[in-house]
């Protein structure tokens, strides 16, 4: 049992359907938590210091380039054609003077704001699960007020755009999970991840990505605003199957009969639940598959998981749909299932599942 949280309102659950962005590269990965002694400590998406040395390097390498111009079409002797190009490459300057700005902005995020370490009771969470979160503030040279800690769940899909490799992130939902205007410099709460979303999941192209949000106001400072990836499992680990069942004695379908047919139709589908379904096509072999795929903004994926091959005429089967990738319908991809019967070697027919 848990112990007693120190929350200030229960955890509450929104959807975030308008939040979303794009970035030229990023691809969350999420780092192994660390074993500590009572737990397990949580890593950062990315460093503050790093973030800090990156920014710089670019606002270094922009700046540069743009002001050598500049320099050089002052010393022309060209007034009008200078001063054309001093006009158009100002818009550059400027670019370059945002970056420092955010460098100078980031530099001191890394030296100054407080951090705040977190450990886990477990390593990871799970679908219909809680866990304890322990957090401490280190480095706390000014004060931390309005702490937030919030479970995020987001949609990130790449795709190519010419020669850039671009990635959209949107946050489906947000559990608040802590809130208070003066919080502890060491303190507690309670993560609960609802049932009705799905785990981490990531392909190549395509990922459902869980973290813990912190931020938080320190005066006279940048503000906390750090991101945790964790991972977030299924209740179970199902394994997807299709077993041949023999139908009852003396079952006769009608002539006009589809050709696969679930019992459920293919609707309130369940990981790990099996789905009994009949084959007809009489004298003839019929082989199923069960594959799943990606449709939305991403690079489409998909994969075959499973094959049955299954006697001629009338044959029923059992299905089981596995844990992963998670049916899921959201805002820039979307999971899907779908069960494919084959009439010797042609034929193809699909039913797609749907929770």
């Amino acid at each position: 049992m848990l112990p007693a949280m120190a929350t200030s309102s229960p955890p509450a659950m929104k959807n975030s359907g308008k939040r979303s962005s794009f970035t030229m590269t990023s691809y969350t990965t999420v780092k192994p938590p660390e074993e500590v002694p009572g737990g397990w400590r949580l890593k950062p998406a990315s460093g503050r210091l790093a973030g800090a040395i990156v920014i710089g390097c670019i606002a270094l390498f922009w700046n540069g380039i743009t002001w050598t111009i500049l320099i050089g079409s002052w010393r022309s002797e060209h007034g009008f054609v200078a001063g054309g190009i001093t006009l158009f490459l100002s818009i550059f300057a400027l670019l370059g003077a945002l970056m420092v700005w955010a460098f100078i902005h980031q530099l001191l995020k890394a030296l100054f704001t407080p951090r705040l370490e977190l450990t886990l009771s477990t390593p990871r969470l799970v679908i219909g699960g809680a866990t304890e979160l322990r957090w401490s503030i280190t480095k706390a040279k000014q004060h931390l007020t309005d702490l937030k800690i919030s479970l995020q769940l987001r949609e990130e899909c790449q795709y190519r755009r010419g020669t850039d490799t671009i990635t959209d992130l949107h946050e489906a939902h947000a559990i608040t999970a802590y809130e208070h205007g003066e919080p502890d410099a060491d303190g507690r709460c309670a993560l609960l991840v609802p049932t009705n979303l799905p785990p981490s999941f990531a392909n190549k192209s395509n990922q459902l990505v869980w973290s813990i949000r912190l931020s938080g106001s320190v005066p006279g400072l940048p503000d906390v605003d750090d991101e945790y990836p964790i991972t977030v499992e299924p209740p179970q680990i199902v394994t997807a199957s299709i077993t041949p069942a023999p139908l009852p004695a003396g079952t006769v379908l009608p002539e006009d009969s589809p050709l696969l047919t679930l019992t459920n139709g293919g609707t309130g589908v369940v990981p790990g639940a099996p789905i009994a379904g009949v084959v007809r096509a009489p004298g003839k072999a019929v082989t199923l598959r069960l594959r799943w795929a990606t449709s939305g903004k991403g690079d489409q994926q998909g994969e075959t998981v499973v094959t049955t091959l299954l006697a001629a005429d009338a044959a029923g089967f059992i299905l089981i749909l596995p844990s992963l990738p998670p049916l899921w319908q959201g805002t820039l991809l979307s999971f899907t299932w779908h069960l494919e019967a084959e009439v010797d070697g042609a034929s193809l027919t699909a039913l797609t599942l749907t929770p």
